[in-house]
């Protein structure tokens, strides 16, 4: 067996052995062996095998199959400008936290630099965008040692995508340098390596984030703010919640209506996750007199303003809300949500509060809504009821306006 056939199909046997169930492939020559490991996986049953053509097309699928498993996904591809392609993707992956993993084939090394045809520097191709760059190369001495370090290696950069032992996840990049011959020979049937028993080469715990806590009174007038990957949020509180976020079904339906007239004013906030759509909200978020506290287990966390006094991963909450403080935004919403429902008819023809707010109660318990960025996912926030029973998806890592259908 060659050995480019060899660290293929180790390699692909990792990822399966560390819990990878999908893969997205864009056939090449370069990525050959990789190719035919991957179908023979997807032909075995062990994982189910996507096919795309455009790379940065494909390059948005695996980030929705990791965005919507939490499981990460790899996207495989040749060399050259075709690496390059990945980088959006790896970009939204990087600054949402989506455990993507970009595996490019690429020449052996001595190749590099001297002209070769479809050949760049390939290594740092992501710079500071992947939480793990790791390079795997086809040697001429393959053997039990060589496949335990290649195994090795892919267990440490699935570690480093799902955020294992208390990292943040995120994309990585494996650069796999492959020699010819590329193609399986007659002795393609011959038996690659085994792993250890049915799980990965080395065994790691599964992802936990710290327990900071961050001490919060709620005795004074509290408003909680809850952005992109959001968890769930205290009770007792008016909430305004972006559509991504876990507890978006519990937030004021016309939240951000009411933030922008200004007549109910918090002395502090609780930021969760990472909120990006209101210009209302980081008007509130910058105003020297409200306090803003950050719950986030992201070490970048949000704080556009520079305005944060605290920050922690988890809440501690101190003191009692007060109930009329929560009655009263309450008793805005009703009014406000009303008005907002009453002017979207108002206006005939299709617009895109209107097409939001149809759409998001008209989806049955248990459905998948992905909506654009920009404009979309604001009209979904602006006009939409939150509701149970319906997941939210968009792009908000940088927000872009591509990928949105290949995710």
């Amino acid at each position: 067996m060659s050995p480019s056939t060899e660290l293929a199909r180790v390699l692909v046997d990792e990822l399966v052995r560390c819990g990878v169930r999908d893969a997205v492939l864009c056939p090449g020559s370069r990525n050959a062996p990789l190719s035919f490991a991957l179908h023979e996986a997807d032909a075995e049953r062990r994982l189910r095998l996507h096919v795309r053509i455009d790379e940065r097309s494909a390059a948005f699928l695996a980030l929705g199959l990791a965005l919507g498993s939490g499981v990460p996904v790899p996207v495989v591809c040749t060399s050259g400008t075709a690496a390059a392609n990945l980088h959006p993707a790896v970009l939204e992956a990087h600054h949402a936290g989506v455990p993507l993993l970009a595996v490019t084939a690429d020449r052996p090394p001595e190749l590099i630099g001297t002209g070769a045809n479809q050949t760049v520097q390939q290594r740092g191709l992501f710079g500071v965008a992947v939480r793990d760059a790791r390079v795997l190369a086809a040697t001429s001495g393959c053997g039990p040692t060589q496949d335990a370090r290649w195994r090795s290696t892919v267990d440490r950069v699935v570690a480093a995508a799902r955020g294992a032992l208390g990292g943040w996840p995120g994309p990585v990049h494996v650069d796999v340098a492959l020699a010819e011959p590329l193609v399986p020979g007659a002795d393609s049937r011959q038996e690659s390596s085994a792993g250890r028993g049915g799980g990965p080469w080395t065994v790691l715990p599964a992802a936990a984030r710290p327990v900071l806590p961050v001490e919060v009174d709620l005795d004074r007038r509290t408003l909680v703010i809850a952005g992109h990957g959001a968890g769930p949020a205290p009770a007792g509180l008016p909430l305004v919640a972006e559509p991504t976020a876990a507890c978006w079904p519990d937030a004021l339906a016309a939240g951000p209506w009411l933030l922008g007239a200004g007549v109910l004013r918090p002395e502090q906030v609780v930021v969760l996750g990472r909120p990006t759509l209101h210009r209302s909200v980081a008007r509130l978020l910058a105003a020297p007199e409200v306090a803003v506290t950050v719950v986030t287990a992201d070490p970048q966390w949000t704080d556009v303003a520079g305005t944060a006094s605290a920050v922690g991963t988890t809440l501690d909450a101190v003191g009692d809300p007060d109930p009329a403080w929560l009655a009263a935004w309450r008793a805005a919403d009703l009014v406000a949500a009303e008005s907002v429902s009453t002017t979207v008819d108002v206006h005939s023809g299709t617009t895109g509060l209107r097409v939001a707010r149809d759409v998001v109660a008209a989806l049955p318990d248990g459905a998948v809504l992905v909506v654009g960025s920009s404009n979309p996912i604001r009209d979904v926030a602006l006009a939409a009821r939150p509701r149970p029973g319906l997941t939210v998806l968009s792009n908000r890592g940088v927000a872009g306006i591509d990928g949105t259908v290949s995710t």
